[in-house]
């Protein structure tokens, strides 16, 4: 087999980064905790984002409210098991930002 040691896109390309953790450290059994993060596009083109999935640590975990909010706007949001989808409509993430 081949070891990459370097590559080279020759057309712009989009190149997605997302991050994702708890506000809190712990809560209580039964609690709610507030998960922050960022979806940033380091490429050289912009990203059109029609859907965002999110799997939580296990099925007991649920989303309240039954939304998630990019950049300000809210989406509704769907839970089957620990996965979380959300529809985002064509979000674009701008190159670089």
């Amino acid at each position: 087999g081949f070891t990459t040691q370097a590559l080279t896109l020759v057309r712009a390309t989009p190149v997605l980064q997302a991050t994702l953790a708890p506000v809190a450290a712990s809560v209580a059994v039964g609690g709610t905790n507030t998960l922050t993060g960022t979806l940033t596009n380091s490429g050289t083109n912009q990203a059109n984002m029609d859907s965002l999935a999110v799997v939580l640590p296990g099925a007991t975990w649920t989303l309240v409210p039954n939304s998630i909010t990019v950049s300000g706007t809210v989406y509704p949001a769907t839970q089957t098991g620990n996965t979380i989808q959300v529809n985002l409509g064509g979000l674009n993430l701008t190159a670089g930002m």
